[in-house]
């Protein structure tokens, strides 16, 4: 799963936090991706606010031809499986 996200002021006072994966469901996978903002004394934030792409491994095993719902950050998005 890749997920695209600008993050809300310049890359100097964001931050990457991680991510969370729950898959207690089947068919039904959410993930949490987390920023955080960094207030730096005396500097600035940037004006630049960057996009930044969090990669998170799935693993393998999902059925064929079944749909999967996966949630980021509560946004639904359906695949299906071939």
């Amino acid at each position: 799963l890749a997920v695209a996200s600008k993050l809300p002021m310049g890359s100097s006072c964001s931050r990457f936090n991680g991510y969370e994966i729950n898959r207690r469901f089947a068919d039904r996978i959410e993930a949490t991706v987390t920023h955080v903002e960094v207030a730096a004394e005396n500097v600035p934030c940037t004006a630049d606010p960057p996009v930044f792409v969090t990669y998170i491994p799935l693993g393998d095993d999902f059925e064929g031809g079944r749909n999967y719902s996966v949630f980021v950050n509560g946004e639904e998005y359906i695949f299906t499986t071939k």
